[in-house]
């Protein structure tokens, strides 16, 4: 049995902790569990998934030394995704990142048959929404 669950944590610099919060939130449906550093630093957990997620701005310090000039900007992490939870649901999930206020960036269906959208969230950064197929899900276990 490996050690390991997953990848169970996001930590990203933001311009805006409490807007990325109230992005992600209504985009995601996460809810906020700590804020720290006076709001400047929001924690958040996925619904059903248990990860935490966790946006802070400039002001917050570091755990390690970090280029603050690159908030938001692609360095070395291309982008990064979340699963919708029901793929049947998948263009209402889609709309509803939209209706939060995120810019479609591209939209494809990835084979065999995983609908795939890629978007730009307020500070620029570009995440991936996707649902897979439950015989992809079972081949994953």
């Amino acid at each position: 049995m490996s050690m390991f669950s997953g990848v169970r944590h996001l930590h990203l610099r933001v311009s805006d902790a409490e807007r990325a919060a109230a992005f992600y939130g209504q985009a995601l449906e996460m809810r906020r569990v700590v804020d720290k550093f006076d709001g400047k630093m929001i924690i958040m957990v996925t619904p059903g998934g248990g990860d935490m997620f966790t946006v802070s701005e400039e002001s917050v310090p570091v755990e390690f030394e970090a280029d603050r000039e690159r908030v938001g900007k692609i360095g070395g992490i291309d982008h990064f995704g979340f699963e919708v939870a029901d793929i049947g649901r998948f263009d209402t999930a889609l709309e509803q990142v939209l209706d939060a206020g995120a810019e479609l960036v591209n939209r494809e269906t990835i084979p065999p048959g995983i609908p795939s959208a890629f978007v730009r969230d307020p500070d620029g950064y570009v995440f991936q929404i996707y649902g897979l197929p439950e015989g992809v899900k079972q081949a994953m276990l």
